[in-house]
């Protein structure tokens, strides 16, 4: 993995480490429900799904298998991801970051025209 992928993983690791010696669980062997747990409070704090895939992922890349596959992939996981993203659906702008009379009305003035003005 990259080095920053492994700083970020490091980085989740810990905070899933901390909140799971806290609530008195251990965070490499831990049921489905402990992570699915941490994850929705991460939900309630305003987390976006894309750092709690993160965040899954971290936690998979050292925890045990569930029922015998990693959390990542575990199908109570899969769908809190599909649910979380019916819930913070992708945000898509309506309309373009650019504005088309610019774009359009541009080749029409210099320096683009008049092309007969261009020496060779």
């Amino acid at each position: 993995r990259a080095p920053s992928t492994r700083s970020q993983y490091s980085y989740r690791r810990r905070t899933f480490s901390t909140w799971c010696q806290d609530g008195g669980q251990d965070p490499i062997n831990c049921p489905i429900g402990v992570i699915l747990q941490f994850l929705q409070e991460l939900l309630d704090q305003g987390k976006s799904l894309s750092t709690l895939k993160v965040y899954l992922a971290a936690i998979s890349a050292c925890h045990v298998q569930i029922d015998g596959e990693p959390p990542w992939s575990h199908f109570l996981a899969v769908q809190f991801l599909k649910g979380t993203r019916r819930l913070q659906p992708p945000c898509t702008p309506s309309l373009p970051a650019w504005r088309f009379d610019v774009v359009l009305n541009a080749p029409s003035q210099a320096p683009f025209e008049p092309l007969n003005s261009l020496k060779t």
